[in-house]
């Protein structure tokens, strides 16, 4: 069996498409990247960079700043699926990711007969759209317009594929809700990098400040808002909140009120994550709708405790009231109730911590991650 990987982009494939290529079943992992990018130890060959679409992103960001995305961006990606096509060696498997960028690449590798994996990263189109949509109309917020020209692409190229592969249940279950059937969708929760991600020393915790880190950008569907107000609830000065990452302009005058209860880091470089995981004292991401947040990985490798919703995926990689705790999203009471429950009991903090490190070096790490996928792939052939 031989397979092939084509993402416009690199996503999480960078943490273990060498271990992928050890397996011996790795033709070709085609993507794009820097131009100067080396961090594959694959033959050039077959690691085809398509980097020219990179750049064209980045010179559109840099000179548009965001104006006529949903007219380019698509041109872009094509430029990307010229090179994959200039570049293409049949194969047996292809996996894609399923951003919408891959249908000419998909209907080429159907005609030659290979079967086709579809990755899918958050939950429908559609469904996405509709729990977003509520949570406008809740807090008064101008519908924006998520079912775009690439989206549109996405719904069209999800009916092209044998196989779709996921990484939650919930974002299985969003598909299944909106036609595809159950028996084409598998499920592989993400990993962490666990020698990037580990715990520095033994974790402390203060009595005079309990450190809460959110990372993610800042917007409705990652559902900060509802951890700001848990946290107001709560009314307890001891809590401070720190939030990683850009905030989305739709939510930043919403934001205003809770400003005394937080820190703003607009970045931080992935290298740098650790110690910022190994300072906080409990990990909160209450997402609206998610895939399976990558950053929950991150925190459990490094015995972070944490309290996320469902909708994020958590209950793919937390054993709930052991590694950390699994609440309904959209609800600032259930959350304070959880991160006051978990404040109170400084020896539960501490078997959540021991639990989510073994957890993540011994089930959620991209090895393990790679052996799933080889399981997957030879399920798809049969």
């Amino acid at each position: 069996m031989k397979v092939s990987v084509a993402v416009c982009g690199r996503f999480h494939f960078h943490n273990y498409i060498e271990n992928l290529d050890k397996s011996g079943i790795l033709d070709t992992f085609y993507y794009s990247h820097k131009i100067h990018n080396s961090a594959f130890s694959l033959a050039r060959s077959r690691a085809v960079n398509i980097w020219a679409k990179e750049y064209a992103v980045r010179a559109h960001a840099k000179m548009l700043k965001g104006r006529l995305n949903d007219l380019l961006y698509p041109a872009y990606h094509d430029l990307w699926q010229l090179g994959v096509r200039l570049n293409w060696r049949p194969t047996q498997v292809l996996h894609v990711m399923a951003h919408g960028t891959s249908r000419q690449v998909v209907k080429a590798a159907k005609r030659e007969g290979s079967t086709i994996i579809g990755e899918v990263v958050n939950t429908h189109p559609i469904y996405r759209d509709n729990i977003l949509t509520m949570e406008e109309n809740k807090r008064g917020l101008p519908h924006v317009n998520r079912i775009n020209r690439q989206q549109n692409r996405l719904i069209e190229e999800l009916q092209m594929y044998d196989y779709v592969l996921a990484p939650s249940a919930i974002v299985r279950e969003s598909f299944i809700q909106q036609g595809v059937s159950a028996s084409k969708i598998k499920v592989i929760p993400y990993a962490a990098n666990v020698k990037r991600f580990h715990p520095l020393n033994k974790r402390e915790h203060s009595k005079d400040r309990f450190d809460i880190l959110c990372v993610g950008q800042i917007n409705l569907r990652k559902g900060q808002l509802y951890l700001l107000e848990a946290v107001k609830q709560l009314n307890n000065k001891r809590f401070h909140v720190t939030l990683i990452g850009q905030i989305d302009p739709q939510i930043e005058f919403l934001l205003e009120p809770y400003r005394h209860l937080f820190t703003h880091i607009p970045r931080v470089d992935n290298a740098q994550l650790n110690k910022y995981y190994n300072s906080a004292d409990l990990f909160v991401l209450p997402s609206l709708e998610e895939g399976l947040a990558v950053v929950l990985c991150e925190a459990l490798a490094t015995g972070l405790p944490i309290v996320a919703t469902r909708e994020s995926g958590a209950a793919e990689i937390i054993e709930d009231n052991r590694s950390g705790k699994i609440i309904p999203a959209a609800s600032a009471t259930q959350l304070a109730d959880a991160i006051d429950k978990m404040v109170s009991a400084p020896e539960r903090l501490r078997e959540f911590s021991s639990q989510a490190s073994l957890a993540a070096t011994d089930t959620h790490n991209w090895n393990q991650y790679v052996e799933k996928l080889v399981g997957v792939y030879s399920e798809c052939m049969r």
